[in-house]
């Protein structure tokens, strides 16, 4: 059996910082429950995706399952008032996502333009 130790590892330091950030106030130190609730989201759903989905799903189920877990909890997290989370944090990889394919569209289409004149 494969060892998670150092995926997790890291997935559990991301977490943590990411859920620090995301209760840090502007001053003095964020509540200790906060912090761990905001990093126990965020570590539950980086495992889910990255350990758990790869190895029992394909790829196109797991794009499946992916949308909807993500439909299900960013409703869930926002009906429980977290949505400074769910779009600063957790909406970064959306974010990414996007930006990506801006990054291979704009020349993409640039290159067809130049090809077709």
């Amino acid at each position: 059996m494969k060892r998670f130790y150092p995926p997790l590892l890291g997935i559990l330091a991301v977490s943590l910082l990411l859920g620090a950030a995301s209760v840090w106030p502007e001053e003095g130190l964020p509540s200790t429950a906060d912090l761990f609730a905001h990093a126990a989201v965020i570590a539950v759903s980086l495992v889910v995706f990255f350990l758990v989905l790869p190895r029992f799903l394909s790829q196109p189920l797991q794009i499946l399952v992916a949308m909807l877990i993500g439909i299900v909890v960013g409703w869930g997290l926002a009906a429980a008032g977290m949505v400074a989370l769910v779009s600063d944090y957790l909406g970064i990889f959306g974010a990414l996502f996007i930006l990506l394919l801006k990054m291979v569209i704009i020349p993409l289409v640039f290159v067809s333009i130049v090809c077709g004149v």
